[in-house]
């Protein structure tokens, strides 16, 4: 990877290094790898899509997934959600937060909790 011709395969590779455009290879930097819960927020939902999900923020707000998409800003250890957007679920809201905000996640259907962060 490191010193390899920019194209769209070292560009997903270089994910978590940066593209020095002048140059015309990938450098490794220091960043931040995305943290453990973080992965089990994600995976979980992600596994859900196309069942609804209740989302408890820390906040004391919630929100419902239906399915999400996902991101990281360059050196986040927390990825950003985004709700139902893809496809649009007709008459329901699209929520922003960030993984590190999230509390519980709850099946609607059965109420089960399939997620609960560690109290704090």
């Amino acid at each position: 990877m490191v010193n390899e011709p920019i194209n769209s395969d070292s560009v997903r590779r270089c994910a978590f290094g940066a593209l020095n455009f002048t140059a015309g290879y990938c450098e490794p930097q220091a960043t931040s790898v995305p943290h453990p819960i973080d992965a089990k927020i994600i995976q979980t939902l992600r596994e859900r899509g196309g069942k609804w999900t209740t989302i408890e923020l820390k906040s004391g707000e919630s929100c419902r997934a239906f399915n999400i998409a996902w991101g990281y800003d360059f050196g986040d250890e927390w990825a950003h959600v985004t709700t139902n957007i893809s496809p649009d679920q007709e008459g329901t809201s699209i929520d922003y937060f960030y993984t590190s905000d999230v509390l519980r996640l709850v099946d609607e259907e059965s109420g089960s909790i399939l997620f609960e962060a560690n109290p704090q």
